[in-house]
C-alpha cells in the first residue's frame, strides 16, 4: 500500500480596492486604478489626470463611499467647478451602466485570474481595460467599440465634455506564493 502524502497551502490574502472610471457617453472605461488603499486624495489625483488627458468632465456620478464622499472629493469639487451627482443608497440601477461593467469586469478579470502581486494586478487589468476599450462593440455605440466611437465623436464635436463614472470595487490579492509542504504518513493498519 502506498504512503498517503498531507498537502497543505500556506496562503497570505490581502485585499486591494480598483477605482473604475468610465466616460457614459463613449462608454469608454478610462481607468481602473488598482491598489491596496484608494482614499479621496487618491480619487482626486486620479481625476486631476483624467481632466489633463480628457478635459474637464460636464458632471461626475457616483456611489455614496466614503473615498468619494470625503473632505479631499468635495474640496476638490468646489474648486474644479465640476458638477457631482451621487446616486441614491440602495439604488444601484441608477449607476446600471458602470454597475454592469464591474459585473463583466469581475466575472472576466477578477474571477479568472490569481495576482500574486499588486504590479501583477495592474498588468492584467490594464490589459482588460485596453482590450475592452478596443476590441468590444457595443449595440448602443451602433457596433462600434468605445475606441472607435471616441475617435468619431472627438472629429466631429471636437468637444472634451464628458459624464463621468466613478465606482470603487473590492477584491482579493494573493501577496505571498504558495508553499507546499508534503508529509508522509505510514499506511493504515489492515484490519482484522
Amino acid at each position: 500500500m502506498e504512503p498517503r502524502l498531507r498537502v497543505g497551502y500556506a496562503q497570505q490574502w490581502r485585499r486591494f480596492r480598483v477605482l473604475v472610471v468610465v466616460d457614459d457617453f463613449t462608454r469608454e472605461c478610462l481607468a481602473l486604478v488598482v491598489d491596496t488603499s484608494i482614499g479621496g486624495h487618491r480619487v482626486a489625483r486620479e481625476l486631476d489626470a483624467l481632466i489633463s488627458w480628457r478635459g474637464k468632465p460636464l458632471m461626475i456620478v457616483s456611489d455614496n463611499g466614503t473615498e468619494l464622499t470625503s473632505h479631499a472629493i468635495l474640496r476638490w469639487q468646489e474648486v474644479n467647478g465640476v458638477e457631482w451627482h451621487y446616486v441614491a443608497p440602495g439604488k444601484p440601477m441608477q449607476n446600471a451602466f458602470v454597475e454592469s461593467l464591474n459585473g463583466r469586469f469581475r466575472d472576466e478579470c477578477l474571477n479568472e485570474c490569481l495576482f500574486r502581486s499588486l504590479p501583477a494586478a495592474r498588468l492584467v487589468i490594464e490589459a482588460w481595460r485596453v482590450d475592452y476599450n478596443a476590441n468590444r462593440p457595443h449595440t448602443s455605440l451602433g457596433g462600434l467599440t468605445p475606441a472607435e466611437f471616441t475617435l468619431r465623436t472627438t472629429r466631429k464635436s471636437n468637444r472634451t465634455c464628458f459624464r463621468l463614472t466613478v465606482c470603487p470595487i473590492s477584491t482579493r490579492l494573493l501577496i505571498s506564493g504558495s508553499t507546499v509542504r508534503a508529509r508522509v504518513r505510514p499506511p493504515s493498519k489492515p484490519r482484522d
